[in-house]
């Protein structure tokens, strides 16, 4: 198979830490993520030169952090609300570049 094609689902970071600089210049990070119901159509090609290792990596499901996994959209953004409130910045400048960290949402009084 020369190519593939897949859905790719997209992810929310509830949080995400830049931990340091590892070698060939990438960013050592810790994160908690979920998973939500958009995605993007990815195709892949086989490379004779990428390879891609995740050492130390630990993947936990949703039940493991003691959460219902048929929640997760939910706990997302009560994580992403609860940080609002509280005045947390919610971006990751180091990792995606912003100038600076910034609280992101708005409240809406119905």
């Amino acid at each position: 198979m020369k190519q593939v094609t897949v859905l790719a689902p997209a992810k929310l970071n509830l949080t995400l830490d830049v931990t340091g600089l590892l070698p060939g210049g990438y960013h050592a990070l810790d994160m908690i993520m979920q998973a939500i119901t958009l995605h993007e159509r990815v195709s892949l090609r086989k490379s004779r030169d990428l390879i891609l290792r995740l050492p130390g990596c630990r993947v936990m499901t949703n039940e493991e952090l003691g959460l219902d996994g048929n929640a997760k959209e939910a706990v997302a953004f009560a994580v992403l609300a609860n940080e609002f409130c509280h005045g947390v910045p919610n971006n990751a400048p180091r990792a995606t570049g912003a100038a600076r960290p910034v609280v992101m949402g708005k409240l809406t009084l119905a």
